[in-house]
């Protein structure tokens, strides 16, 4: 995710202030979208680019059954 930043829980605390476990749909789908190329992308301003990949990314989540897909399948 960028210098010295290699996990979630690192990338929502330099990017967004908050845990992973705090991080909305729309803010996890940020983090996602940057990925191919964290070095050249930003979470915390994106561009164009990043704002369409969110979206697309939230369509996919919500297909696959939103956040309570995760509930049903990745308990803790």
């Amino acid at each position: 995710m960028g210098q010295g930043v290699f996990v979630v829980e690192a990338a929502g605390q330099r990017f967004l202030h908050k845990p992973a476990v705090r991080l909305n749909q729309r803010e996890s789908a940020t983090l996602a979208a940057v990925l191919p190329s964290p070095r050249c992308m930003s979470a915390d301003r994106p561009s164009d680019y990043v704002n369409r990949r969110t979206w697309q990314i939230i369509q996919q989540m919500n297909a696959l059954g939103g956040t309570g897909f995760l509930k049903r399948n990745f308990r803790r």
